[in-house]
């Protein structure tokens, strides 16, 4: 196990190793190190970021935010001049892996992540936070829906201070004020989500009917942007009921290997169930029958594929404890087996009399 150069952070390694088992070192760079981590109250888990140099004050903040589209933080603990956070792991990849593999997104699909990206910026400039590197490797989809990530660098907008002490943020995307011209606040996340919009449109932005939204956001002087994203949302509501329905299906993380073998598997038992069988006499015989039969197919794989995110219903399926996780498998078992059996009375119930018979004899 590999823990990264974690000259710091060693004291927080001790104390919180009662509660999360250290699984990899996912990132680290001069500001933070990223970690993934397992809870051994109930094997869920969690990334642990360990923040250098931070205050504990702004990032406390966080646990308060309540919102689909950010990120939720599960711990905050200062460990001498760092802060430890703990956020649930969010499953999916960022925006910056869907455009880096080609990917490309319609008008309206923009325009729903903007409205969605709003709602993240609503929730934490609520609590006073400024998230200050809003880009698209900050930015995840978890089924769909656009989750605000990574709070290393965000502060407390402070009305005694002509600009900030400490110059962050990333070059393309930060605000100019975050470059020593002003104090950044929230505007300044409403600049850099002005650029994330411009950069998905691309050379399309002309003509979008949203277009004058984008420049407003980007505007050089603070005072001449929107004062607020309720601001925005309110300009965007004539445009975003084209985009309400839009689920990104296009940005999730790569499958595995084995996990693409059991699709091709469970595909082929599918179209073998599909063929007809003598008992199938009407078309109403047949569509039951399929019912049974396709449950039967696609239940059995359910738990080793998580489709449906079967995991987060049956948690012990995933737990790093093998005992539970064959305790998890044998609840799932009794569960797929009164389906079936519930299922196969009610299909034999509604059969009609030929059908019946045929499966009689």
């Amino acid at each position: 196990m590999q823990y990264a150069t974690l000259h710091r952070g060693v004291n927080f390694l001790i104390g919180l190793s009662e509660k999360y088992d250290i699984l990899d070192t996912l990132s680290e760079s001069n500001k933070c190190v990223v970690m993934s981590a397992r809870s051994r109250t109930d094997g869920e888990q969690v990334v642990i970021r360990v923040i250098y140099n931070a205050a504990e004050g702004i990032l406390q903040s966080l646990l308060r935010v309540k919102s689909p589209h950010v990120v939720q933080v599960l711990d905050v603990v200062q460990d001498g001049s760092d802060v430890i956070l703990v956020e649930k792991f969010i499953e999916g990849g960022t925006l910056r892996q869907f455009l880096d593999n080609g990917g490309q997104l319609t008008e309206d699909e923009i325009l729903f992540l903007f409205v969605q990206l709003c709602h993240a910026l609503t929730a934490i400039h609520r609590e006073g936070i400024i998230h200050r590197d809003l880009k698209p490797s900050n930015i995840m989809f978890h089924n769909g829906v656009a989750v605000l990530i990574d709070f290393d660098v965000a502060r407390q907008h402070d009305p005694f201070q002509s600009q900030d002490t400490v110059y962050m943020g990333t070059k393309g995307y930060a605000a100019p004020e975050q470059y020593g011209f002003a104090q950044t606040d929230k505007r300044s996340d409403i600049y850099s989500l002005g650029v994330v919009m411009k950069e998905l449109l691309g050379g399309r932005i002309t003509g979008v009917k949203y277009q004058d939204v984008i420049k407003k956001c980007t505007q050089f002087d603070p005072a001449n942007r929107y004062q607020s994203v309720n601001e925005i949302l309110k300009e965007l509501r004539p445009f975003s009921k084209a985009g309400r329905a839009f689920h990104i299906r296009q940005l999730r993380t790569k499958m595995s290997v084995p996990k693409k073998i059991g699709y091709v598997v469970m595909g082929f038992y599918c179209l073998v169930v599909l063929l007809p069988q003598p008992h199938e006499v009407t078309v109403w015989d047949y569509i039951l029958s399929k019912i049974l039969y396709l449950e039967l197919v696609v239940l059995l794989f359910v738990p080793f594929l998580n489709i449906f995110h079967i995991r987060d219903w049956f948690p012990f399926l995933k737990h790093k404890n093998f005992l539970l996780k064959i305790l998890g498998l044998f609840l799932y078992a009794v569960a797929y087996v009164v389906l079936l059996l519930e299922t196969n009375m009610i299909v034999n119930a509604l059969y009609s009399e030929q059908a019946k018979s045929l499966l009689v004899s």
